[in-house]
């Protein structure tokens, strides 16, 4: 039997989606264990203990990437563009293929040891409801209401995506990009899930511990070539932008009439579905949901999350989304963001 202890940066980004006239917005965690500790327990054989850094493999694979098509350009799914196919393009497409297979707990394609990475998102109307919060003012408001869904992502997505036998350290949680009027309040969102108000002891599981220590950093920009190669930040901006690039492709992959399209086009050829292409890894990953008790037997399994959140007579409610299956390799999904967001 194996036994793992994940200990975790989680990287989050924010989108917006316009979908049908409609305004959505969307939180992205991206769980990369910085540290992840293997050990074998009962059977047949000794007992060992295996340890080593995702991340640091992962960063590894990136920079191979960009050595292998000569770019420097920051991974940002919204920047894919054009009607031919280029080296950029290829280099987007080798990420999200490289992602598929960090999402892994068994029987890696790339890795030669599971990554165990993990994403979860969650969706929620751009129209936000305001009466549950306080503050004087209404950005203020605003911003514990993306702080109760940052809290109620990293609740739900730590108890479904790890268990007993995957337990979860969360070191540190790191954010794209500039704060709104004041940062994300570490007390709101990490602190409450340890000391809520109303029970007087943790929400969390046994299985699930949030480090002493562990806080929400920024880092101000994403773009890597801003900091010194090797250094932190440097690795910190790579993961921000697979973490964007999961959230972009995932969105793109529930979205009405995408295609799931199994090719690499040649360079310089006419190209009109390159965000499809691009996003086809991550339509592989949700698809396998669909089979049922099956999906257990899946190195995918419990690699993902996604959510639906609304505000319904003054109380949160969240759902879990379940995309149907495409039709065929080249067919259209049958599932849209506005049905995800609205279906019981």
């Amino acid at each position: 039997m194996f036994e793992k202890k994940h200990r975790v940066f989680i990287y989050h980004d924010e989108t917006e989606i316009y979908y049908n006239n409609k305004h959505w917005k969307g939180h992205v965690f991206l769980f990369v264990p910085k540290e992840l500790e293997i050990n074998q327990v009962g059977g047949l054989f000794d007992e060992w203990k295996d340890v080593y850094s995702p991340l640091e493999i992962l960063y590894k694979e990136i920079r191979t990437i960009r050595t292998r098509y000569k770019v420097d350009k920051k991974f940002h799914f919204t920047d894919i563009s054009g009607n031919e196919w280029c080296k950029y393009d290829n280099a987007d497409l080798d990420l999200m293929t490289l992602i598929y297979d960090s999402l892994r707990s068994k029987n890696n394609e790339i890795f030669w040891q599971p990554l165990c990475c993990k994403f979860a998102i969650i969706y929620y109307p751009a129209k936000k409801v305001l009466t549950l919060y306080g503050g004087d003012e209404k950005k203020e408001k605003k911003l514990r209401y993306a702080e109760t869904l940052m809290r109620m992502l990293l609740k739900g997505a730590a108890h479904s995506l790890y268990d007993p036998s995957n337990r979860l350290e969360i070191e540190k949680i790191i954010s794209d990009g500039q704060p709104h009027h004041r940062e994300f309040s570490g007390k709101r969102v990490i602190e409450r899930l340890i000391f809520p108000r109303d029970i007087g002891s943790s929400e969390l599981r046994d299985y699930v511990s949030i480090l002493p220590d562990a806080r929400i950093v920024y880092l101000q920009a994403s773009k890597h070539t801003n900091y010194k190669e090797g250094t932190s930040d440097y690795i910190n901006a790579n993961m921000l932008q697979a973490a964007d690039m999961v959230l972009g492709s995932v969105s793109r992959a529930l979205s009405k009439g995408v295609l799931k399209v199994n090719y690499r086009p040649k360079e310089s050829n006419p190209c009109e579905n390159k965000k499809c292409i691009i996003a086809t890894p991550m339509v592989e990953v949700i698809e396998k949901a669909k089979r049922g008790k099956a999906f257990s037997n899946s190195g995918h399994y419990k690699a993902f999350n996604i959510t639906r959140a609304d505000i319904i007579n003054n109380k949160w409610e969240f759902n879990t989304v379940k995309p149907k299956l495409l039709r065929n390799t080249r067919g259209y999904a049958q599932l849209n963001i506005e049905e995800v967001l609205q279906e019981n």
